[in-house]
């Protein structure tokens, strides 16, 4: 037979071609690596798609569970719980739009990447629900070299809204900040490593309430018409219910004593400017040009009702003291330095001399811009007030070092358009009701709305 072998050149057997298995390997790579790579974007771009949809879950649930207790907190209004809903859900990172749209038909606002819905509860009777849809437009990364198309990762969340409870512990505010409402101003404003403890009393502020750079400030309740703001490192304790959209009223607007008291501002003095320098003088109730207590000066009021036409200044060493007397005025309060003022208001019973029940100071000035002070204690010496203190259309400081309110008679409440605190501060009212000073909070019942996520 003959050999079907073929020779090498070197003359040994060579094998055949179709048995010859050494370009299998580089000829199989070849093939599987586009399919490899595109296996693995495919499987990275999935991984960001994962995560953009739990991101963008999170953002839904918050923003219907918020929708739907802001649903019951504002008595069923649908168009200002889908906004708010829409607000969570930009604060989470979802895209919304310059003007949002909404259709009162069918309670649905539209907020570019946002719709919200306000519709019937699924399971809950009769109550409402908020059912938010977010959106987001994720463009590929690796599997980009096979394909150009976005992925569009969508989101829903329903929430219904199960009612709410009344809020028992609201207090009545130490300090109401009585606010030039649109102003987008604190009216009540606290700043500096300050600690300010207000002890069974609330804030309330017909605007702003802003804490900022550092302060500690514990209060039973705070309360803001629009918003509350802590930053910089601040510490804000206390029940907070912001966004309320309703202001509170003067409490003594209509107060017929106090207005009669206002009233004898424009009237002519009948006591003779004071400018204390000495100890021993007492001094009785009427209507005076002016109130100055300086060097080691010592002054008692006796009960009654004090008009004083301009300013009143205490300060240096000066020393101030009186139970049962009301202070109206039409210029600034100031006590400073060292002074030593220990003042109480009169109550209901002991009221004398057209004095008002409850009211320690009581100022007419108008002055609302912000850099104006009208009244301020910078407590470098030592201030004991009690009793209620009514600055309603200028502003009011306490600055300096620590500041202690209230005294034995348990009272100490500041009512001014803005006030501002840059001093330690400790404060309660708890005998502000005993003392005949008015009763007021919050209009009608504060509620605490609730909701069920639903899955």
């Amino acid at each position: 037979m003959r050999s079907m072998l073929r020779l090498s050149s070197s003359g040994q057997p060579r094998p055949s071609l179709l048995r010859d298995r050494r370009g299998v390997v580089a000829m199989w790579v070849a093939v599987t690596t586009p399919v490899v790579a595109m296996g693995l974007g495919l499987g990275v771009d999935v991984t960001e798609w994962v995560i953009a949809n739990q991101q963008l879950q999170r953002a839904a649930d918050a923003a219907a569970t918020a929708g739907s207790i802001k649903y019951g907190l504002l008595s069923s209004n649908a168009q200002q719980a889908a906004g708010f809903a829409a607000d969570v859900a930009e604060a989470n990172g979802i895209a919304g739009a310059s003007t949002r749209t909404w259709t009162a038909g069918t309670k649905t606002l539209v907020d570019n990447n946002i719709t919200v819905v306000v519709g019937s509860a699924v399971k809950n009777g009769d109550n409402s629900s908020v059912a938010v849809s977010v959106k987001r437009v994720v463009a590929p990364t690796f599997s980009a070299v096979f394909t150009s198309s976005s992925k569009t990762i969508t989101a829903t969340s329903t929430a219904d809204s199960i009612g709410g409870g009344t809020i028992n512990t609201y207090q009545q505010p130490c300090l109401f900040g009585l606010g030039q409402q649109g102003t987008a101003v604190p009216q009540v404003y606290f700043t500096g490593g300050i600690n300010v403890t207000l002890s069974g009393c609330s804030i309330q502020s017909n605007e702003m309430v802003t804490v900022v750079s550092g302060p500690s400030v514990t209060a039973g309740t705070i309360y803001a018409n629009t918003s509350i703001s802590v930053t910089g490192g601040s510490t804000l304790n206390g029940t907070r219910l912001q966004n309320q959209g309703t202001a509170v009223a003067d409490p003594y607007a209509s107060n017929s004593t106090l207005n009669a008291a206002f009233a004898q501002l424009a009237g002519t003095a009948n006591k003779s400017a004071v400018n204390a320098n000495a100890a021993g003088t007492t001094l009785t109730a009427g209507i005076y040009p002016s109130f100055t207590i300086g060097g080691v000066g010592v002054v008692t009021l006796s009960p009654g009702l004090y008009v004083v036409k301009g300013d009143i200044q205490i300060g240096n060493s000066g020393t101030l003291t009186g139970s049962g007397v009301t202070i109206v005025n039409n210029g600034t309060v100031g006590i400073n330095g060292a002074a030593k003022v220990t003042i109480t208001a009169p109550t209901v019973a002991s009221a004398t001399l057209n004095a008002v029940p409850g009211i320690l100071f009581a100022n007419n000035v108008n002055n609302t811009a912000t850099s104006t002070m009208t009244g301020l204690i910078s407590a470098g010496g030592t201030a004991t007030l009690g009793g209620v203190i009514y600055f309603p259309k200028s502003n009011f400081a306490i600055s300096g070092g620590a500041f202690s309110g209230g005294g034995a008679s348990s009272c100490l409440e500041i009512i001014a358009n803005a006030i501002s605190i840059t001093a330690g501060a400790t404060m309660t009212n708890t005998g502000c009701s005993a003392m005949g000073a008015a009763s007021f909070g919050p209009p009608g019942t504060i509620t605490a709305g609730s909701a069920a996520l639903l899955f």
